[in-house]
C-alpha cells in the first residue's frame, strides 16, 4: 500500500483554512479585510461602494490557500442595502461617507446589524463614529437596536401588525425590532411593560429602552428610547413610524438588554 503524502497535505491544511473564515486579514495597499470564500466577496443588490479579492502573493498568503479559495475580501460601503447611506446612521463621526466590513473584534466604531457584509455575524460594517457627548449614553447593543429601529422611519402603522416593512403597531415595532436581536418580548404593551429591568426615571434611561405611557396604571403605549430625550416609535395610522421628542412621564421604563 503507498501511503499518499499529497492527500495527506491537504486533509490536514483544509480544517485550518475552515477555522480562519471570517478572520481578519492585511490585503497590502487595499487595507483591512476579512477570510471569506471567493464567491461570497460581492456588492449586494442596492449597495454602493467597492470591493476587492485580494489574494495576495505567495508564501505570504493574507488567508490560507485551500481548495475552497478563501480570500481577503476588502469590501467599502457607502449605500446600504436599504436604500440608505452610512452618512444617515445615528452616531457616525462628521464626514463620514463610508464603513469597511470588518471583524467585529476589529471594530472600534459603529456596528451595522443589517447584513450588508459577506461571512458570518462575526464580520459586520464598521462606522467610525462620533467622539464626546450629547450621543445619549448607552450601551453599544443598545445603540445598535435604536440604529435598526430607525431604519423603518417612515414605513405605515398597522394596528396588529408585525412586519417592520408593511405595517406594526407600537409594541409590534418594539417586539419585531428586539427579535431582530434575539429577544423575544411579549407581544402587548402592557405585558411588555413588566418584562426586563425597571429603570429609575428618564434620567437613568438608555438608548433601547422601553418607555411605556399608561392610563389607570395599564400600558397603552409604548416608544423606545434612543437619547438626548427622544423617542422612535410606531404613533399611529397619520404619522407610521417616526422619532420625536418625548412628550410625556412614562408610568414605566424598563430595559430589556
Amino acid at each position: 500500500m503507498r501511503f499518499n503524502f499529497k492527500l495527506l497535505s491537504i486533509l490536514l491544511a483544509a480544517p485550518a483554512a475552515f477555522g480562519y473564515i471570517d478572520q481578519p486579514c492585511n490585503a497590502g495597499n487595499y487595507g483591512k479585510g476579512v477570510c471569506v470564500k471567493k464567491s461570497e466577496c460581492t456588492m449586494y443588490r442596492n449597495q454602493k461602494g467597492s470591493v476587492t479579492a485580494y489574494t495576495g502573493y505567495a508564501p505570504n498568503w493574507p488567508c490560507p490557500n485551500d481548495p475552497d479559495d478563501v480570500i481577503c475580501c476588502v469590501k467599502t460601503v457607502s449605500r446600504l442595502i436599504n436604500g440608505k447611506n452610512v452618512s444617515s446612521i445615528s452616531g457616525v463621526k462628521s464626514g463620514t461617507t463610508s464603513g469597511r466590513c470588518l471583524n467585529t473584534s476589529n471594530c472600534s466604531g459603529i456596528k451595522v446589524t443589517t447584513p450588508e457584509c459577506p461571512g458570518s455575524n462575526r464580520v459586520m460594517l464598521c462606522v467610525d463614529k462620533a467622539t464626546g457627548g450629547g450621543g445619549g449614553g448607552g450601551s453599544t447593543l443598545g445603540q445598535q437596536i435604536v440604529n435598526y429601529g430607525r431604519q423603518f422611519i417612515g414605513n405605515p402603522y398597522v394596528y396588529g401588525g408585525n412586519d417592520l416593512n408593511n405595517g406594526v403597531d407600537c409594541s409590534g415595532f418594539t417586539q419585531q425590532v428586539y427579535k431582530h436581536f434575539g429577544y423575544n418580548i411579549p407581544r402587548i404593551a402592557n405585558d411588555q411593560s413588566w418584562y426586563g429591568k425597571a429603570v429609575n426615571g428618564v434620567s437613568n434611561a438608555q438608548p433601547g429602552d422601553l418607555f411605556f405611557y399608561c392610563s389607570n396604571g395599564n400600558a397603552y403605549h409604548v416608544t423606545m428610547y434612543t437619547g438626548n430625550g427622544r423617542v422612535v416609535h410606531a404613533a399611529d395610522e397619520r404619522q407610521g413610524i417616526k422619532e420625536q421628542n418625548n412628550w410625556e412621564t412614562p408610568c414605566r421604563i424598563r430595559r430589556i438588554i
